[in-house]
């Protein structure tokens, strides 16, 4: 029995490094095709927890071997051992500070169920160097994404009923948007890379086409969610791609071609879709539409606030408002989201600009020693939407500026061999996309992504030789 799980292990474990990016949306579709999308039941926990719990003692059982097997790697493996001290750490303050309520108990859910794998896997591929395995594999995610995809789009210009508004049932459209986009991402990649293979399908040209129609599909569900922060995302992925691909040695100008026509579709379905195609009645272009013409006045507003918050004033609620005031009113029973008076609480504060105004008051008023973790959300329901401010409001200038420098000599590490490792210099544009979503959106303490690159760059050793990019 040991045997097989052992050679199970071995021979499958090259997909465990697409994990932390496609579970997502592999759940998602899975969901779909049981029937619990539409109708939110116990289902859709379970296989979460389930589907979660598998990956991580994979992940576990995976370093746990590769740690006894290989002494030469353990060095490298100790490095991810701080990252998920600290974090431990910032959740346990927090659960000491506030207790289990939702804004803080929402975050560790989803934090225990993926960030710990994401870290084992992110070491893991950073000492094995198997990321060529890791284009490939993910390809195979696609096979899985069509029921959603095909639905979804299909409903876009037939339906536009209340799953087209908001998502498709439990599925909202801010998570199917973010499942779908590392998709994308990879089937662009392996275009550049010049993969002559699609899954079994042979002939580059035969799977080039597959997977600009797939391009095309995903970026129409993309944009059919309205999502700002993917649409983003995809856009600096795609200018970063432009950018390696000049900067590399070893991308040739077939290459280059092939992306520059995949860059110029996105561009003109993307037009395409805001000018010609877009379907009649979506609830969440509404916000796409009030920035854009907010752009057109000279201003920057993404979503219309509350004329109270104004009223109010932002200093008011940093120098008045007690400093658990979510807290306080959770645990007295009160639905802060739907009260009278909840123009107060940050969930309220629609627009990016003032959530950020008060998140910069915020770190300025406590600049040595900050809100605490979860500091903001405990105080205002609600988190800064840029890692940036979240660290700098929540820990304080010093530890916050810490912990980014991390961060940057992370990317700095990677940056400085793209010349010499391409396939390591499309992983780091593969994270360097979801750049947008760190700045403009989500919190830092439930980031799997960030903590997968982190841990991928802590340790990574460069290999000896590498290969230009395929033919």
């Amino acid at each position: 029995m040991k045997n097989r799980l052992t050679d199970a292990s071995k021979k499958y474990q090259s997909f465990i490094y697409t994990i932390p990016f496609m579970l997502s949306v592999l759940m998602i579709n899975l969901h779909f095709l049981l029937g619990s999308l539409y109708k939110p039941n116990i289902i859709y926990t379970a296989l979460n927890v389930l589907a979660s719990f598998i990956c991580f003692v994979w992940a576990a059982y995976s370093i746990l071997k590769l740690w006894i097997d290989n002494s030469g790697f353990r060095r490298q493996l100790i490095r991810i051992i701080p990252v998920i001290i600290f974090f431990s750490a910032c959740y346990l303050i927090a659960f000491a500070r506030y207790g289990s309520y939702s804004g803080l108990l929402r975050q560790a859910k989803s934090c225990i169920l993926f960030a710990p794998t994401a870290v084992l896997v992110g070491g893991l591929l950073g000492v094995s160097r198997q990321e060529t395995d890791f284009f490939d594999k993910a390809e195979w995610f696609t096979v899985f994404s069509f029921p959603v995809a095909i639905n979804y789009v299909t409903m876009l210009f037939t339906d536009t009923s209340p799953y087209t508004n908001g998502g498709i049932g439990i599925a909202n459209y801010m998570h199917l948007s973010y499942a779908y986009m590392p998709l994308l991402f990879i089937l662009a990649i392996q275009i550049v890379r010049g993969k002559t293979t699609f899954l079994w399908i042979e002939g580059q040209k035969k799977s080039n086409i597959i997977r600009m129609v797939l391009i095309v599909l995903i970026w129409m569900l993309i944009l059919g969610c309205a999502t700002r922060g993917t649409i983003l995302c995809v856009l600096v992925f795609f200018v970063l791609l432009v950018f390696y691909a000049i900067y590399s040695v070893h991308i040739n100008k077939a290459s280059f071609k092939r992306l520059v026509l995949v860059f110029g579709i996105i561009v003109l379905q993307l037009v395409a879709f805001t000018y010609v195609f877009t379907p009649k009645g979506l609830a969440r272009l509404e916000r796409v539409n009030h920035f854009t013409e907010s752009l057109k006045s000279g201003e920057v507003e993404t979503a219309k606030d509350s004329p109270s918050v104004n009223e109010y004033g932002l200093d008011n609620l940093v120098n008045n408002l007690s400093p658990t005031y979510a807290v306080d009113l959770e645990n007295a029973g009160v639905d802060y989201k739907t009260k009278d008076d909840a123009w107060i609480i940050g969930h309220t504060i629609k627009d990016r600009v003032t959530i950020y105004n008060l998140a910069w008051k915020e770190a300025v008023k406590k600049p040595l020693t900050g809100m605490g973790p979860f500091g903001f959300m405990a105080k205002y329901g609600n988190y800064p939407h840029n890692f940036i401010l979240e660290l700098f409001t929540d820990l304080g200038f010093i530890m916050g500026s810490a912990v980014l420098l991390v961060i940057l000599v992370c990317f700095v590490k990677l940056f400085g061999y793209c010349k010499r490792d391409v396939n390591m210099g499309f992983m780091l544009v593969l994270l360097c996309g979801y750049l947008g979503y760190l700045m403009i959106s989500g919190t830092v303490w439930n980031q799997p992504i960030l903590l997968f690159g982190i841990a991928y760059s802590l340790c990574y050793a460069p290999s000896k030789k590498t290969k230009p990019a395929e033919e």
